[in-house]
């Protein structure tokens, strides 16, 4: 286990994160997120683990602060555009997203011979995944989510793109949500495990909605930086895990794949 105190760089960025007022993307804070982006995943080469302190749990917070406003600037650029599908192509992790996603439909094929219809749980301004999948797979998708800002402004990205008949965005709490539609796969992004509600969140998923496959994106590693590392022992409570992948190339995230528990 690795203490991240005794890394420089590291405890550079954070004190770096931790002094701004404001995550709203610059030149400055981009390098800045790149340098953390490329560390994590050189140390990740190795498979020591971190010790989850309190810093982590602080860098893991940044991080969702600064995704989420670059997610809202480049959702609004892209609306912006002349041209959206060519504005699209420029976002900074447009190549890793092709890649895990490409990387998440070969192992979701594993248990779907052909997924058509998928559900998104809290995907921020930019569903970019949605996106890919309606292009690349024809793949048709719903993405719930609590942020009626997130909701307004990637419902207007979505339309930009011309891709309003495959992609449905509506504005709900998980927890109350309900649907008698039947999805090949749930998707869950990792941010609903930094919620205190996760447990109640997936027990929602579990007795409301019905597919085939949950599909939960998670981390390991110096990739805990980044993304927080799912609970296994809250995820074991209501679905059995069929598959894990864990890259150890530039794609950031780790896939989960489970059933629900009979």
């Amino acid at each position: 286990m690795i203490n991240i105190e005794n890394n420089n760089l590291i405890m550079n960025l954070y004190k770096y994160m931790k002094d701004l007022n404001s995550f709203y993307p610059n030149i400055e804070l981009n390098q800045k997120f790149e340098q953390l982006v490329n560390h994590c995943v050189f140390l990740s080469k190795e498979t020591d683990d971190i010790i989850i302190d309190s810093k982590v749990l602080e860098i893991n917070e940044f991080c969702s602060k600064a995704e989420f406003e670059l997610e809202k600037y480049w959702a609004n650029e892209i609306i912006n555009n002349l041209n959206p599908w060519e504005k699209i192509y420029s976002f900074p992790y447009y190549k890793n997203y092709l890649e895990l996603v490409k990387l998440e439909i070969i192992n979701i094929r594993f248990f779907i011979d052909n997924p058509s219809i998928s559900l998104f749980i809290w995907w921020w301004p930019l569903p970019l995944t949605s996106i890919l999948l309606a292009k690349y797979y024809d793949i048709n998708s719903k993405i719930i989510d609590i942020s009626s800002d997130a909701v307004t402004l990637s419902t207007k990205l979505v339309q930009s793109l011309w891709l309003a008949d495959k992609i449905k965005i509506y504005n709900c709490n998980t927890i109350d949500y309900k649907d008698e539609q039947k999805y090949d796969f749930v998707s869950i992004a990792s941010l609903v495990f930094q919620n205190s509600n996760h447990r109640l969140l997936l027990s929602s998923i579990y007795n409301n909605i019905k597919f085939d496959i949950l599909l939960t994106r998670s981390s390991e590693w110096f990739r805990q930086l980044l993304y927080k590392k799912i609970e296994r022992n809250i995820l074991r409570q209501f679905f059995d895990i069929k598959l894990e992948i864990h890259p150890k190339n530039e794609l950031i995230n780790s896939i989960i794949l489970s059933t629900k528990k009979n």
